[in-house]
């Protein structure tokens, strides 16, 4: 008969499905006590072991494809970029939170985070005297946080940073034209 019995396939792909879903659900369940692990580092400030574990849990999540693995990631993400901006690793939090934007163009804490994390960058410039970088980073530092503020306008650690600093950014501006003028 011209009628070709597809069960067989079909029962194999369902296994192969099972297997990988299997394998993935090891793997996310992995990078969850990593993550929890990771989260009682932070609450008792130790970052670095922190900071260890939510790449180690990132690190198991990077085959995985399934919504949950990358609600996982996300969530280690942020908190690798929290204990970024604790160790002062301004760059890396940066890179982090960019990573989390392209996966997640309106994710508030990503935009805050990497906010925070130019804003420290821009005062390491203005101590170089290097107003123009100064500038320049307030300026995407004041860019994150009011987007981060269009989407939650109603948190107040948000509303306070986008004040402070817009605040430095007229000050910036302020001492620019000051040092311009010529007496």
């Amino acid at each position: 008969s011209n009628v070709r019995d597809t069960r067989g396939s079909d029962e194999r792909l369902t296994l192969e499905e099972r297997r990988l879903n299997a394998r993935e659900r090891v793997l996310i369940e992995g990078a969850v006590e990593l993550k929890a692990e990771g989260n009682a580092l932070h609450a008792n400030e130790e970052f670095e072991g922190a900071r260890d574990c939510y790449m180690r849990a990132q690190m198991r999540l990077v085959d995985c494809g399934s919504p949950a693995a990358e609600l996982v990631w996300k969530s280690c993400a942020l908190n690798l970029a929290s204990c970024q901006l604790r160790l002062s690793l301004f760059n890396d939090a940066i890179e982090t939170c960019g990573v989390v934007l392209t996966r997640d163009a309106n994710n508030v804490k990503a935009c805050y985070r990497r906010a925070l994390a130019l804003r420290q960058l821009s005062r390491i410039a203005a101590a170089r005297h290097d107003v123009q970088e100064s500038e320049r980073l307030l300026l995407d530092s004041l860019a994150d946080v009011s987007r981060a503020q269009s989407f939650q306008p109603a948190d107040a650690s948000i509303e306070t940073a986008c004040g402070e600093i817009r605040s430095q950014v007229e000050l910036l501006r302020k001492e620019r034209d000051s040092s311009q003028r010529p007496w």
